[in-house]
């Protein structure tokens, strides 16, 4: 029987039924495979090319120059060079790639997204000769992965780059500055009476603000200007080419857009004003970090002095010393947590009425090079300015729980910064470290403070309710300085106030604070929660504590903090 002539092309040789078969299951997977020869840039296609990419004219898939013009989106260099560049080595014969890009149209409008993905191989000279390969329609999956990718990038409830991109942004203006001389101003906005807000209305009446007030800031600014999400209740704005007098101007002209008109909500419309600080990029900070650290600071001082105000940080020769200082302290800080140096002293917290310790609180000390231990009063502010207060908080989670471990009959104080208080990390550290072990974390305390809580409410909640979860009990220190209600802390879950020590080391003459912190005791009593002096140091402090029915004192009157060094604890003694 005579052999039908075999054809040189390697698809001329698939039989009509195999065709038909092959070309069915690719049209079903949404595929079409192609056999492309660089030499001559012919391309043979599948027979469901056409349908699968929705190409009418068929003579623009015969070569690879004419599918090229079809090509609306996706690549930076052509089809060609984008696929022999991908995975390619030195005298390699052949590899395999994958590129992503858009074709054509579908019926809505949108561009149709293909993964075309293969093998080329070379001749002997290793010149690229052929292509093979297969195109398929990932238009969903792309557009899930464009999705994902933008919410990644982006804070969900107002449509702006969140925090991480707003960081990036700022990097990339201290680089580009450094090679155009371009001038940018970073500000830092905060939204005043958020905490009233959500107090009043709830928390989804907040986030309708929130998603206003982005939405207002964003219609003053120019296309040029970046806005990102800061934090729950602060936005971040990058201005490009704006000196100082168009750094104010265009404040100014913010906090009037949010002043002068209420924004509307589902409950009614709402009174909101804003506080801002500002600064020169990069002429006013060495990096990212300093610049962020000094617009929080102009801000702090604008909403000390008035609400709805800007506020320009301001490099005098004096602050220069004291960021040369905190520069040196920070310094020594990293280095005394990379050669564990950070020690922990604990310092009693008694009951008022049998003066019993019940509780220590884990203080900071740092062992210097020569042996002397030093408190860590001065480190804390700085690595709080400087972003360095994590690091300091996870080793002291570290050291506090070895001493649990190894004291069970101690309950202890730990606290956490603010920033801590939002961090995800130091709650996988505590779930870590105590390995669901509630003998272990009934014993536990942790301490955040007042302004930390109202900063961010809703991120404080989640944060009390999580470490709740674990076991431990939650106490709010320094209250009584900053704006918060008893309501409040029924809202954050806490367990313990402890009373700052302004209020208690002076009350034997101060009648205003004696019936501060009566107020207090009798609120806090009647919220069924514990209640902290601290700073008590006398004893008719302690009594006039007593009779206000304040359960626990602090103070050194009643206790130094103690020392509590690994090799000594372990060992069952404790030293000053």
């Amino acid at each position: 029987m005579q052999m039908a002539p075999k054809s040189d092309h390697p698809a001329a040789n698939v039989s009509k039924e195999a065709e038909f078969s092959l070309n069915a299951i690719l049209t079903a997977a949404g595929e079409t495979a192609y056999y492309w020869d660089l030499t001559s840039d012919r391309i043979v296609w599948a027979p469901n090319a056409p349908a699968i990419l929705n190409i009418k004219d068929i003579n623009l898939l015969r070569t690879g120059y004419g599918f090229e013009t079809l090509i609306s989106q996706g690549l930076t260099k052509s089809r060609r060079d984008t696929l022999l560049a991908a995975n390619r080595k030195v005298d390699q014969q052949d590899a395999l790639f994958s590129i992503q890009y858009a074709l054509g149209k579908r019926a809505n409008g949108d561009p149709i997204w293909l993964e075309d993905h293969g093998r080329w191989t070379t001749d002997e000279n290793g010149t690229p000769t052929i292509v093979k390969g297969v195109v398929r329609l990932i238009c969903e999956r792309y557009e899930k992965e464009q999705k994902l990718d933008f919410l990644s990038r982006h804070d969900q409830l107002t449509g702006q780059i969140n925090r991480g991109e707003l960081w990036e942004a700022i990097s990339d203006a201290f680089l580009t500055s450094a090679e155009s001389q371009d001038a940018y101003a970073l500000l830092i906005v905060g939204i005043n009476n958020l905490l009233m807000i959500n107090d009043a209305f709830g928390f989804d009446t907040g986030d309708e603000v929130i998603a206003a007030i982005a939405k207002r800031l964003r219609s003053q600014l120019r296309d040029t200007d970046i806005i990102g999400r800061f934090s729950s209740n602060k936005f971040g704005l990058l201005l490009a080419d704006t000196n100082p007098a168009a750094m104010a101007g265009t404040a100014e002209r913010l906090l009037r857009s949010i002043r002068d008109e209420v924004i509307e909500t589902s409950l009614g419309p709402v009174a909101v004003t804003i506080s801002i600080g500002g600064i020169q990029v990069p002429e006013q900070a060495d990096n990212v970090s300093e610049a962020f650290g000094f617009a929080l600071e102009s801000l702090a001082k604008a909403k000390a002095k008035s609400y709805d105000l800007f506020v320009a940080f301001d490099p005098s020769e004096d602050k220069k010393e004291i960021r040369k200082r905190n520069r040196d302290i920070a310094d020594e800080l990293i280095l005394a947590l990379r050669q564990q140096r950070l020690v922990l002293a604990l310092q009693p917290i008694v009951h008022s009425h049998t003066l019993k310790t019940e509780i220590h609180e884990c203080l900071l000390r740092i062992k210097k090079p020569n042996g002397e231990i030093v408190s860590g009063g001065d480190y804390i502010p700085v690595a709080e300015k400087l972003g360095l207060i994590r690091l300091v908080d996870y080793r002291v989670l570290e050291l506090a729980i070895d001493v649990a471990h190894h004291h069970p009959e101690l309950t202890l104080t730990i606290n956490v910064s603010g920033l801590t208080a939002t961090d995800n990390n130091w709650l996988d550290l505590l779930r870590s470290l105590t390995k669901g072990d509630l003998s272990l974390t009934n014993r536990l305390i942790i301490e955040i403070t007042e302004t930390a809580a109202i900063q961010d409410v809703e991120e404080s909640c989640l944060f009390v309710k999580r470490v709740k979860e674990l076991g431990c009990r939650v106490a709010m220190d320094d209250f009584g300085t900053g704006y918060n209600s008893f309501r409040n802390l029924q809202l954050l879950g806490i367990d313990m106030v402890k009373i700052d020590g302004s209020f208690i080391e002076n009350m034997l003459e101060n009648k205003d604070d004696q019936l501060f912190v009566k107020l207090l005791a009798d609120l806090a009593n009647a919220f069924d929660l514990e209640m902290v002096a601290e700073c008590v140091g006398d004893e008719k402090t302690i009594s006039m504590l007593r009779d206000m029915g304040v359960k626990y004192l602090q103070g050194y009157h009643l206790g130094k903090p103690i020392l509590a060094l690994p090799e000594d604890y372990r060992k069952g003694r404790e030293q000053e």
